[in-house]
């Protein structure tokens, strides 16, 4: 037997012994498995920091930019500080 195939094995005692656990806890197994779809067919609501972001960039476009970074001014790229 090889180690694949030993680990392959293993995961599926594990993934049984987590659905009898599940089960004895009264759980169903199928409703754990399964993520329910959203209601609506609008878009999703925002999450508070992406209303954060867009609230930042009302207030003042793209100064909340984390992508790039800032060169530091002359002087101290120099070693003048």
């Amino acid at each position: 037997m090889t180690a694949e195939h030993r680990d392959k094995d293993s995961v599926t005692d594990r993934e049984k012994l987590f659905e009898l656990l599940l089960l004895k806890k009264g759980i169903a197994v199928g409703a754990a498995r399964a993520i329910p779809r959203r209601a609506g067919g609008g878009p999703p609501s925002l999450s508070f920091a992406q209303e954060r972001l867009w609230f930042l960039d009302q207030l003042e476009p793209a100064a909340h930019d984390l992508r790039g970074g800032r060169r530091p001014p002359r002087a101290a790229r120099r070693g003048i500080a």
